[in-house]
Order: structure tokens, then sequence, then C-alpha cells
């Protein structure tokens, strides 16, 4: 099950707003949110050029089921009203506007995370002491795009902690955790990439070290004729000194 709506979005900032930033991340409703704004700069600061755009499509999802749960879990779960009830209530806490639910206690961001991840991909966790563990029922694509969302979940709430910008020390994405064979997976996919990228920056060495050779394969002959003349000369006055 993978199904997707998205309000929140990446916009260039209008000309006609005096603001610091290049681009804003804003709500459904048209509402700038500062915190996924500066969490987008600072992915562009240290990511490599494409990676904050990836980084940021699942984390937009989640931001945009926190604003209106009931689109994606009428869609998703129209058989489990009572799933889908429970979930809305999480999202209907009295003392947190809409646009403040990702502001909440760790306890009820959890339960919104535990509610997202059967509505969007139809997984349900399993507690095992202080940890929910994740039970897949995916493919490895869906796989991947479930562990890219909670990596990036966590690196997000890690930043709005350290800037304070969240009022609570325990960060609610890290009670989550993928079954061992998947984080296996996960690890094996990375260090394959990464000797891929070995063996092209290798052979990219390898080319540049045999363009070389060549160029200088074409230069010694054209080096070597003033020598060959000076050779020549040489041997033709001492063949006319013997005679």
């Amino acid at each position: 099950m993978s199904v997707e709506s998205r309000s929140f979005k990446i916009l260039p900032c209008p000309m006609n707003i005096d603001s610091p930033h290049i681009h804003l991340v804003v709500s459904g409703r048209g509402v700038p949110h500062e915190p996924l704004t500066l969490f987008y700069e600072e992915l562009q600061k240290s990511c490599t050029s494409g990676t904050p755009g990836l980084l940021m499509s699942p984390l937009l999802s989640f931001f945009s089921f926190l604003e209106a749960p009931q689109s994606l879990c009428n869609w998703t779960l129209p058989c489990k009203q009572e799933e889908c009830s429970s979930c809305m209530e999480t999202m209907k806490a009295p003392f947190f506007p809409p646009g403040m639910a990702w502001a909440a206690p760790p306890s009820e961001l959890q339960a919104a995370i535990r509610f997202y991840l059967v509505a969007r991909w139809g997984c349900r966790t399993r507690q095992l002491g202080q940890y929910e563990h994740i039970r897949l029922c995916l493919s490895m694509r869906e796989g991947q795009q479930l562990h890219l969302f909670l990596a990036t979940l966590q690196r997000f709430y890690r930043f709005v902690i350290d800037r304070q910008d969240y009022w609570y020390e325990r960060n609610p994405a890290e009670a989550f955790r993928l079954p061992l064979g998947t984080r296996l997976l996960q690890v094996i996919a990375s260090l394959g990439l990464s000797w891929r990228s070995h063996l092209v920056g290798h052979q990219r060495n390898v080319g540049e070290v045999l363009k070389e050779r060549t160029r200088q394969a074409v230069r010694e002959p054209q080096d070597k004729v003033p020598v060959l003349v000076r050779n020549s000369t040489a041997l033709a006055v001492s063949a006319g000194g013997k005679s």
C-alpha cells in the first residue's frame, strides 16, 4: 500500500516578501513553516545537489498528514473506522492548533507516526520495551521508502531539539525500529553504492593514466627526431673522416 497526498510544498520565496530565505516550506494553507524551512536550508548546506529534495519528500508527506489526517485515513482505511477515528482524535489535541501538531509531546507524536505507518504503508508495530518494532509487509522499494522516512524524521527532530524549537528532549521518531534484516539490507545497499563509487573513481584514474601515456607516446617520436638527425649527422661526419 503506498498512497501519497502532500499539501506541504517547497516554493521560491516571492520577490515582494522581505525574507532571508531563498525558498520557503509552506503548508497546505499557504503558511510558511519556519522549522521545516530552516531544516531544508541545513540539508542544502550539508548534502550534495539533489539530495535535499529527496530527503524532504517523505517529510513533507508526513507533515501534510499531520495537517489533515482524515484525507489519508479516509482513503486508505475505509473499513477500519475505529483506527481512523482514533488517529484523528490523536491529531485533535485541544492545546495544539493544526499547524503545531508536529510539536506535540513525544507520546502523541508516536501515536501519529504509528497511524501514519498503517495508513501510508499498511505496517503495524509491536511494542518491545521502549521501542516499537515495525512489522513489514512491503516490497524492497517500499521498505527503502519507509527507511528513508524514518531516517529523515529522526534527523529533523534532532535538528529542532538542538535549536530548542521542539520543547521536549526525547526524539519521538527514534522509538521506531525496522527489522534487523531490513537494516542489514540498507547497510549492504549503502556499502554497494560506496563500492560502485570507488570503482567509478578508480576507472576514471586508470583512464586518465592511459590517456596521459597515449599523449606521451604520440609526443615521443617528435621529441626523438632531432636526436636521430644529430646521430645521422655524426655518423656521416665519422664516415667522411674514415674515407
